[in-house]
């Protein structure tokens, strides 16, 4: 299992994965594993976590009931009100005794027994149109404004969905965005946040991730700039 997943340019993960799956097997007990065409999802009574690899690192994504920004994830995606999908990226053992604690807790959540209810309600959508509509008008007019925003910083990028998360793509992913409860994520990546770390320093941000609250004037101009960055970024990398 997970074989096809680490191959290629990406085998050098899988030593880590079957590590991290050993501590999690000790842990937690036995569980499934389910090789998607991208990903092994860790499975019991339902899907407790998502491993993935790219190129530079190995993926752990997995859910908790509210959002931990102390965790400093590379990601996060709210895909329901008590559902909040933390992201990894990883490229040593270093912090798998933290991660294997978070990832009971994900497990927890997917126990019969658990008090929530967990939900069948995950949002189905394929495109930035359908994501949009997922939302409240109030909240809809702040996102096709931000969609607008990064069209126009990038008007050759293709939109997509990645990431379960609305998507500009130029050579590689440029940009996300996203919707949360308080706040309007964007994802433009370690470097995107690195380089403009001094005009971030009102918003909470993360590896590769900022939030921009909901009860404050969404930074339009700030957000066009940082997409301009990562599309000359991505194109010196092609060169």
């Amino acid at each position: 299992m997970a074989h096809a997943i680490f191959s290629g340019v990406r085998a050098k993960w899988l030593p880590l994965y079957e590590q991290l799956r050993s501590m999690a097997l000790e842990k937690l007990g036995s569980f499934d594993e389910h090789e998607t065409s991208s990903a092994v999802l860790w499975r019991h009574h339902s899907a407790f976590a998502e491993v993935s690899a790219k190129k530079d690192c190995m993926v752990v994504a997995f859910a908790s009931d509210v959002l931990h920004d102390e965790w400093e994830p590379a990601k996060v995606l709210q895909t329901s009100r008590n559902r909040v999908i933390h992201y990894f990226e990883v490229t040593n053992n270093a912090i798998f005794p933290v991660l294997i604690e978070h990832i009971e807790r994900a497990y927890i959540l997917t126990q019969p027994n658990h008090t929530r209810k967990e939900p069948a309600e995950k949002p189905v959508f394929t495109t930035i149109d359908e994501y949009i509509a997922l939302f409240p008008a109030d909240v809809r007019d702040i996102l096709q404004q931000v969609r607008t925003t990064i069209r126009n910083a990038a008007p050759e990028a293709k939109e997509k969905i990645s990431w379960q998360m609305p998507t500009f793509w130029q050579n590689e992913n440029l940009v996300h965005f996203a919707a949360a409860k308080n706040h309007i994520g964007l994802y433009p990546g370690a470097s995107g946040v690195r380089a403009f770390a001094d005009r971030l320093t009102g918003y909470k941000t993360s590896k590769g991730a900022i939030q921009f609250p909901l009860s404050e004037p969404i930074p339009y101009d700030l957000i066009a700039e940082i997409t301009r960055f990562r599309v000359r970024e991505s194109g010196a990398k092609i060169k």
